[in-house]
């Protein structure tokens, strides 16, 4: 089955480059084009699309008020701006409406690799039970207007640190977050600041980016159904989860920087669906969890009992839809099942297998109920089930320091 693409842009010369570019991908996309806002919302009540991929100025109908009439009509269809750097100030109002921001001048493969990324998780998640869930709750989250702002400083030459550390002190939420991160036993620092900008620049811009994610979810759950003491509780685990899984990935491959990085923002991410299911669908929540408690099974097992999906699955869709990277989506998709996926190298999705499991332990090593299991098998194929207890004691010491 094709993927219906609409592409919107006033520029007749900018259609007609899209047009001869995407004619390679006849066999994979079916495409429309439109040149205005009218004309596209007018396609888009006649026929059925996957993704929408428009221009933000354009005369009469801008980006964001074409996306907000898309959303209106297909809440589930992909919305993607595409825009230059010197629009940010309309980039930044698009952060209600748009799943993605693609900066101008931009081919034809930044847009294919956006767009299949995320519709490829039909394929990632193989699931058509887990559409059919998402479409019963009412929000999901855009793309945080903070992640977009720091993306596009990280994107200027020209930025400073100075300028990242103004940008998170200005959002009161995002400060209180960095402050409570850095000053947690987890991160390892070996003192306490009240310094958001000091605390900024010692988390680093890929945790911070992660941390603007994270507070835009819960966030938008505030006064749910789930209760302020399970958000709580889920917001210590992915932080404490962000921290080891960091660690970890440091521990077996040290020059691996952007494994450090992938590991770190998909522990302080792998959460995300649990809460989507407990705020929005908080009474087959509920009953997943006393099914779990009942059987003895992990609650991402149960979860697919009740909802026909897990969490995992629902969290990793939701990043797809941002435009994280695929690491961080598979490693959030897989962590609890990470044999099921295809790759025989340590990745982010075990680190993320080993941390999860791991803080979720006792002192006594109990776990936690509802918890997931090591995969002792999948761990001794990557040549590292010998060194889970050096693992524990990353746990076992943060946790000592925090007491």
């Amino acid at each position: 089955m094709s993927i219906r693409v609409l592409f919107i842009d006033d520029e007749p010369k900018l259609l007609e480059g899209l047009q001869r570019s995407v004619r390679p991908l006849r066999n994979e996309w079916e495409t429309h084009f439109a040149n205005s806002g009218q004309e596209g919302l007018r396609l888009l009540a006649e026929t059925r699309f996957d993704v929408v991929v428009t221009d933000m100025r354009m005369p009469g109908m801008d980006g964001v008020a074409v996306l907000k009439a898309a959303m209106e009509l297909h809440p589930q269809l992909l919305r993607i701006i595409l825009s230059g750097y010197a629009d940010m100030e309309s980039v930044v109002k698009s952060a209600g409406v748009a799943h993605q921001y693609l900066s101008k001048p931009c081919s034809i493969d930044d847009i294919k690799s956006a767009v299949t990324r995320a519709v490829s998780l039909s394929c990632l998640l193989g699931n058509p039970e887990l559409k059919l869930l998402l479409s019963g709750i009412n929000t999901i989250p855009s793309l945080p207007r903070l992640f977009l702002e720091l993306t596009e400083l990280l994107k200027d030459p020209n930025s400073s640190m100075t300028q990242v550390e103004s940008l998170v002190v200005r959002d009161i939420g995002m400060s209180a977050k960095v402050l409570q991160l850095v000053n947690s036993a987890f991160f390892g620092r070996g003192r306490q600041t009240s310094d958001p900008a000091q605390a900024v620049r010692y988390l680093g811009l890929a945790t911070l980016r992660a941390l603007a994610l994270v507070v835009q979810v819960f966030e938008s759950f505030e006064g749910k159904q789930a209760s302020a003491s399970f958000a709580v509780e889920l917001w210590k685990h992915s932080s404490e989860c962000g921290a080891i899984a960091e660690k970890i990935a440091r521990a077996v491959r040290p020059a691996d920087h952007a494994l450090h990085d992938e590991a770190g923002m998909a522990g302080m991410l792998h959460e995300v669906g649990r809460l989507l299911m407990a705020c929005n669908l908080n009474e087959q929540y509920r009953q997943s969890v006393a099914l779990a408690a009942e059987q003895s099974i992990p609650l991402w097992e149960a979860e697919r009992h009740i909802f026909k999906a897990s969490a995992n699955e629902a969290g990793a869709y939701i990043m797809a839809l941002w435009g994280l990277p695929r690491a961080i989506v598979e490693a959030i998709a897989y962590h609890s099942t990470p044999a099921d996926y295809p790759v025989e190298n340590f990745c982010a999705i075990s680190a993320i297998h080993i941390a999860d499991v791991l803080t979720q332990e006792g002192s006594d090593g109990t776990a936690r109920q509802g918890a997931a299991e090591l995969d002792m098998a999948y761990l001794e194929k990557l040549g590292v089930a010998a060194r889970l207890d050096e693992f524990r004691k990353m746990v076992s010491d943060a946790r000592s320091r925090a007491a």
